[in-house]
């Protein structure tokens, strides 16, 4: 009770000070020009406010230099008290080329008196004024006018267009003397238009017609667009072309000028996925010409086919800009102090970053790079990409929460170009990822793009305030409209249900994937609360944790990622186990996944000092102190990311995490393990210009536990310095704001020389005898030398490093690591000033094989007479003089000797490991294996003991607990056995471990009843099938129709007779059959058969750990056609590797019948995957 009070003490101050909102500071910003021409233009800001310091605002001007200039103002977004937050403020500006200029914005107490450029608006029409132009609507189209005549005219080409749609539908979004901002919607059954008008006081005019799919699943992309009609026919471009032109935009002009001089009228093509989808074609009738601009995907050689489908609620857009008459387009950009953007945005002020400046300004260069500059998925952000040859790849997880990490590290002083990418990235959001259809359950929410794009997954709505945030930027209404709908969609599921459910579309469905994932919308609710002021929002923020709290059955539950349908009687038996149903998580947990809760449950508690959301962050940020590797990182647990494994991104993110923690708790424990792993990434990242990311798993097993201790940790850690991730480059943002907070001196830890062994041994990767080259992968060497130039990714490919083996030049230069590594042969990449690398010209090893290798810089056919400056000695050094951490030896021995089946010497080498890291129950718990291969059960029986003892709760226990009551039933230690047995029950009743033992107690020691998902395998032919219990794996409801299955054996085969009714002759239908002689389902094998009467293999979709399944072997099927079909499976005891024991022995048996009524399941579970622990028994008598 003591700490808990200190705690909440620590907590209230905390937010105490965060309330005292320290001082913007002055009411300023700077213009700059940016397209290097003078003139007029119209100057945008959109100007921050702290909350209170502008009450109201009815009208501003700006005083710059040259005196004070009206201007216009629109208020975008408020406060929760009302006072207001964001302002776009717009005036016309003509600075000289390359000018930039300081503003004060003054607050008046009136309205411009000056009237806006709308001269007309009724529900259908429009005419506006502005400068020397005039916009009106004219039937499907609008007209431009200029002087007092028709300019041109401006028609739409939308599908169906106009022969079904409805309208315009006119509205005004802004206007004023300077700019105007009108939206027309024609609505349509499947389709809806919409189109942007804005024009300035400069006469400018920017056109953007949008295509909405709203209704009817998913199409082939159609072609639409816009035509421009009415111009002057006389034609130049930026690129020479001649009418009639007709040519892809990417490859042709983007600035086209209609006429000559200043009665010119320009079209102009700005940036988006038009340019690589954009036809332009030109042609000219009766002295006049015609510009038409289609949207055509057939023409995107970037994006595959199968994501050339327009899908219901998605949204395309064409847009073309008029700049003032006669002239190119004009740009400026604005610039607004960092200590205002980060205490109007976000209410604190901003922390100097010192040494941490460079990591910072190198953190943002690599941001950059994720962006898609290609195609349909223009302003995308992809997961990762390699620095030297970025190409975009789409993501499965869009996770626009990193982009948010992004945008607030400009507010907080930043690069203003994380401003323009996370903008670009909305935009790509709201009109591709969002669903925006007619389906109102899955309106607002975020598609699976992971081969399910008509999915909206609860697992993958998380980061909307970014979205809010590119409405205060832009004030595009679009972008309020989305993040509104975002949130508003979880509140109204969480006023009928206690968990967030997966909706989708193309068929309509919502539920049952629930998941604890969504947890993290505690975080995005309290902070669209904290933007709009809508209790609605953190009323239903704290519900999640309420509800999570609710589904435990031990009130230690739902920690792992995936539970189905918590309201099934069936995943009631798992929710409350900490057991997964989608993934199979029995042994390990998931710190990624638990990372989810964790922010949920920290901005829930920081907002409302909520006990369960306290409680929540508390135990899980204990877990992941719990979870952290010896040597000061985090891993990824999951199949998923098995080969490339996530030390760096699960480091950072946890880590970034626990920051947070310590400043909501005060608990030192928190601190001190997130600045040790930081020092090590930081250093590492200063030290490469990347973060860490780590090798494949060892031969031994397909993925990494969590709780791989540091020697394991130490065979799998490396720098690699290729690729940059998305989601470690976002949270490292963040995570250098925060230990700033937290000490101001941090940068001089951060990047000092690291203590921990662990971190000494990866940063400072130098080989001992003073040697600066070392291997990396396959044929590449990397030198780590100051060569006193640039390198190719300092200077866009461009090094003249030439390097010389034996004074003849290896090439070519500027290769692709990748590259250098597969192929070799010479080739090379100067990568930076400090770093090279390359490979000899025979792939053979440049310290062993006696050749002088040096570099200068120049043409190469200039090779300086004295060969320029040595790389590597000419000397015969074994590569082996560096000195590894000795624990990589100790595993590579006793890997070794498991290998090659030297079991007792794979034992002696893991208890070396356990006598220098005592808590490695990994190493413990494999050695019980091993002495079983051994063929020595007593020194296995013994060890499950020890293992018991010195891990009583550690994931494997059960099984340990199964082992030795298998060993006990044997040696006729009956009494024993029970006792063993009975203690597992009682300690997992309700669980998959508790099912097995009631089991294990009726079968061996005649204690309980029969378990109902069993049949009987008697000798003989098999007897009359009986019904199975048929769940239908979509509901988990008992089926209408069963299957029927009969058992039999003799001295070498297993008899299996299934009769599957209901289906008509012709039909499709697949039955898996999954059997485990050992009865753990560790290790099963896998029969599946058609209706037709082939057979294979495996089940349609595998499980996603790759272990444990191995296909049938040695097995026949017949199959014969009557009322649905029957099956006839015949497998061979030898095949399967164990002889059943008449009354001794109880099998696992499973089944899936894929039938045309829907997926059956002996046991309820999520469809895809087929779990251990859904599988029934078969007895043999």
């Amino acid at each position: 009770m003591r700490r808990w009070m200190m705690m909440a003490s620590l907590t209230m101050a905390g937010l105490a000070a965060q309330a005292e909102t320290p001082s913007p500071g002055p009411l300023s910003f700077t213009m700059t020009e940016t397209r290097g021409a003078a003139g007029p233009r119209l100057a945008t800001v959109s100007f921050p406010f702290a909350k209170g310091e502008a009450p109201t605002l009815p009208g501003v001007s700006v005083t710059g230099e040259g005196g004070t200039l009206p201007a216009q103002c629109r208020v975008l977004h408020r406060h929760p008290d009302g006072s207001v937050r964001r302002a776009l403020v717009r005036f016309v500006w003509a600075p000289q080329a390359g000018q930039s200029e300081s503003f004060t914005l003054n607050l008046l107490n009136s309205a411009a008196t000056a009237p806006g450029q709308v001269r007309e608006v009724k529900s259908d029409l429009f005419s506006l004024q502005a400068g020397g132009r005039t916009v009106r609507t004219a039937g499907l189209g609008l007209v431009i006018g200029r002087d007092g005549k028709d300019e041109c005219r401006v028609s739409f080409r939308g599908v169906e267009f106009p022969q079904r749609f409805l309208g315009p539908e006119v509205r005004v979004v802004e206007d004023g003397p300077y700019f105007s901002w009108l939206s027309l919607t024609y609505y349509g059954g499947y389709w809806n238009v919409y189109v942007d008008v804005q024009a300035d006081a400069t006469g400018q005019v920017r056109v953007v017609e949008r295509l909405r799919r709203t209704y009817g699943g998913a199409v082939p992309i159609p072609a639409f667009g816009l035509e421009v009609s009415g111009l002057p026919a006389d034609l130049t471009t930026d690129k020479p072309e001649t009418l009639p032109y007709a040519g892809v935009l990417a490859d042709g002009p983007r600035h086209l000028r209609f006429g000559l001089g200043t009665a010119a009228t320009v079209i102009a093509l700005p940036d988006g996925a038009q340019i690589r989808q954009g036809r332009v074609s030109v042609t000219g009738t009766e002295g006049r010409a015609r510009f038409t601009l289609t949207r055509d995907a057939s023409l995107d050689q970037s994006v595959v086919e199968a994501h050339k489908q327009f899908r219901e609620g998605q949204e395309r857009a064409v847009e073309v800009l008029l700049p003032p008459p006669g002239q190119e387009p004009l740009t400026c950009a604005n610039e607004i102090a960092a200590q205002r953007r980060c205490v109007a945005v976000l209410g604190k002020a901003p922390v100097e970053y010192g040494k941490l400046q460079r990591v910072r300004e190198l953190n943002a260069e690599h941001a950059l790079k994720l962006a898609c500059r290609d195609g349909d998925q223009w302003g995308d952000l992809t997961v990762s990409v390699n620095r030297l040859t970025p190409k975009w790849s789409i993501t499965g997880l869009t996770r626009i929460d990193t982009g948010l990490d992004m945008l607030e590290d400009y507010y907080r002083g930043g690069d203003a170009r994380l401003r323009d990418l996370t903008v670009n990235w909305a935009e790509n959001w709201v009109s591709l990822k969002q669903y925006r259809g007619w389906d109102m359950n899955s309106y607002g929410g975020e598609r699976y793009t992971m081969g399910a794009w008509d999915a909206m997954s609860s697992f993958i709505q998380k980061g909307i305030l970014m979205v809010a945030y590119a409405y205060e930027e832009t004030g595009d209404p679009r972008y309020k409209a989305a993040a509104l709908s975002f949130a508003d969609r979880i509140v109204e599921q969480l006023k009928t249900r206690w968990f967030v459910a997966g909706t989708s579309v193309s068929p309509t469905a919502i539920g049952s994937d629930a998941n604890i994932r969504p947890a993290y919308m505690g975080r995005d609710l309290v902070l669209m609360y904290r933007w709009t002021g809508d209790r609605r929002y953190l009323e239903a923020a704290k519900s999640i944790f309420y509800g999570l709290a609710a589904l435990r059955t031990s009130g230690h539950g739902l920690l792992r990622e995936g539970y189905g349908d918590p309201y099934s009687p069936f995943e009631r038996l798992v929710t409350g186990t900490d057991l997964g149903v989608t993934e199979d998580n029995s042994d390990h947990l998931k710190p990624y996944i638990l990372e989810y809760l964790v922010e949920g449950a920290q901005y829930v508690c920081e907002e409302t000092e909520d006990p369960v959301a306290r409680e929540t962050m508390v135990t899980l940020s204990d877990f992941m102190l719990g979870a952290m590797q010896d040597g000061g990182f985090w891993n990824y647990a999951q199949r998923h990311a098995a080969e490339g494994n996530s030390i760096g991104h699960m480091t950072i993110e946890i880590a970034n995490g626990l920051l947070k923690s310590y400043a909501l708790t005060g608990d030192m424990r928190y601190k001190d393990a997130a600045f040790e792993a930081y020092h090590c990434i930081i250093k590492a990242f200063d030290t490469y210009g990347s973060t860490l990311e780590g090798v494949v798993p060892p031969p031994d097993r397909h993925y990494f536990y969590p709780d791989d201790h540091c020697p394991l940790d130490f065979y799998r850690g490396a720098v690699r310095i290729d690729n940059i991730g998305r989601d470690p480059t976002a949270y490292l943002f963040t995570a250098m704001d925060r230990m700033l907070r937290i000490d101001p001196k941090a940068d001089e830890f951060l990047l000092s020389a690291p203590t921990h062994p662990r971190h000494t041994w990866l940063i400072e990767q130098v080989p001992l005898g003073g040697l600066d080259v070392a291997h990396e992968i396959g044929h590449n060497f990397i030198a780590r030398i100051d060569f006193g130039r640039a390198g190719d990714q300092e200077s866009s490919g461009k090094s003249e490093l030439v390097l010389l083996e034996d004074g003849k030049p290896l090439g070519p230069a500027h290769s692709l690591h990748q590259v250098i590594r597969d192929e070799g042969r010479g080739r090379y990449s100067h990568w930076t000033r400090n770093s090279l690398y390359f490979s000899t010209g025979d792939n053979t090893d440049p310290l062993t094989n006696g050749r002088k290798y040096t570099w200068y810089f120049g043409p190469v056919e200039q090779i300086p007479a004295a060969d320029g400056q040595q790389l590597v000695p000419t000397v015969n050094v074994a590569f082996g003089d560096r000195k590894p951490h000795p624990s990589v030896a100790l595993y590579e021995r006793g890997l070794q000797a498991e290998r090659e089946k030297r079991y007792e010497d794979a034992i002696a080498v893991w208890e070396e490991v356990l006598a220098q890291w005592p808590d490695c129950a990994p190493e413990l718990y494999r050695q019980i294996g091993l002495w079983e291969a051994a063929g020595k059960p007593d020194e296995m029986v013994a060890t499950c003991r020890r293992f018991l003892k010195t891990f009583p709760d550690n994931d494997r226990a059960p099984e340990a607990r199964m082992k030795l009551v298998a060993w006990l039933l044997t040696q006729g230690q009956k009494d024993a056995a029970q006792e063993l047995l009975e203690e597992l029950a009682r300690s997992a009743p309700g669980t998959p471990w508790g099912e097995d033992t009631a089991v294990q107690l009726w079968r061996e020691c005649g204690v309980g009843a029969a378990p109902a998902t069993m049949i009987r395998a008697v000798t003989g032919t098999p007897p009359q099938p009986q019904a199975l219990t048929a769940l239908r794996a979509a509901d988990g409801l008992v089926s209408e129709v069963s299957p029927q299955i009969g058992a039999a054996y003799d001295d070498e085969n297993l008899y299996l007779k299934l009769v599957l009714p209901g289906a008509a002759a012709g039909a499709a239908e697949k039955l898996a059959l999954f059997v485990d002689p050992s009865g753990t389902m560790t290790s099963y094998q896998v029969y599946v058969v058609s209706q037709d009467g082939t057979t294979s293999e495996r089940p349609a979709m595998w499980h996603n750990r790759l272990q444990g399944y191995e296909p049938g072997k040695g097995w026949q099927a017949k199959v014969t056609q009557g009322e649905g079909w029957t099956a006839e499976v015949t497998i061979p005891f030898g095949k399967l590797g164990r002889t059943p024991l008449p009354g001794q022995h109880t099998w696992r048996l499973g089944y899936r019948w894929e039938s045309t009524r829907g997926i059956m399941l002996w046991r309820a579970a999520m469809p895809w995957y087929v779990r251990p622990h859904d599988c029934g028994w078969v007895v043999f008598e």
